[in-house]
């Protein structure tokens, strides 16, 4: 794997979005070094290759090295998000491993589930929107009531500000039929006649070219634009036309997006 070994090194978010709580049961295998491209906690210690930064880590990783020069080191503890690898426990290890050019080792590994393969050179980025894609997808049902549906964003605040949006249509939905409406059956109605009508409505007047956003930060602006010019609505079509032709209207004339 080719790296930019001047970059620390990349480190999995344990918190807010990603957690170990979320993981699978840990098995012991061979995994390839080159797979492992970051750190669960010491990103300012090695840099992206596993080089170390400071003088006493060196001395130590060269120990190591001195102390297993045939590679057969003990296992490592990593988490693994799609087809990557973050180390927990064994940084020296995988220091001295690829000094020593071997191409496995043994790990501990924690799977940290994803619904979508990431590759060995993940960044951080990556890890943390498909992170909090997965979150967002949970959290407002739409992993149940639309499996195949892929909402892309530009951050996790994104992702956040989407569930924000779908639990906003969900009181409006609920208001407007009287009655309780169920996570699964919002989650549904919100794709079908909100974000889509939105997408399709953009579209149509030239905002995918004039606002190069990912679908899901066009569809939050347009929501905002929808909800300070016009108001709340359930309709699934009649003010998607109208919040896109507005917004367009203010690209033509310098467009800022409504905060």
């Amino acid at each position: 794997m080719l790296c930019a070994c001047s970059a620390t090194a990349t480190a999995v978010p344990c918190s807010t979005s990603t957690t170990f709580a979320l993981a699978s049961a840990c098995s012991v295998r061979p995994i390839e070094v080159a797979s492992i491209v970051g750190t669960a906690g010491r990103c300012c210690d090695f840099d992206r290759c596993f080089h170390p930064l400071r003088p006493n880590l060196e001395e130590r990783a060269r120990a190591v090295k001195r102390r297993f020069p045939a590679g057969d080191f003990p296992a490592i503890e990593v988490v693994q998000v799609g087809d990557a690898y973050f180390v927990v426990d064994g940084h020296h290890r995988v220091a001295a491993a690829r000094d020593l050019g071997v191409a496995a080792i043994d790990a501990e590994v924690i799977e940290l589930p994803t619904d979508y393969g990431l590759r060995p050179d993940v960044s951080l980025e990556d890890v943390t929107l498909a992170s909090a894609e997965r979150r967002f997808r949970e959290d407002s049902s739409l992993a149940l009531a639309r499996p195949t549906a892929r909402i892309p964003a530009t951050s996790a605040m994104s992702y956040s500000d989407l569930l924000t949006a779908v639990k906003s249509h969900g009181y409006d939905l609920s208001r407007t039929k009287g009655e309780w409406v169920a996570p699964l059956d919002v989650a549904a109605h919100w794709l079908d006649c909100v974000y889509v009508p939105l997408l399709e409505a953009a579209r149509s007047f030239g905002l995918t070219k004039s606002l190069p956003l990912p679908e899901g930060d066009l569809v939050l602006s347009l929501l905002r634009a929808q909800r300070a010019s016009f108001g709340e609505t359930v309709d699934c079509h009649a003010l998607a036309n109208a919040a896109a032709s507005s917004a367009a209207e203010r690209v033509d004339g310098g467009y800022s997006e409504p905060k």
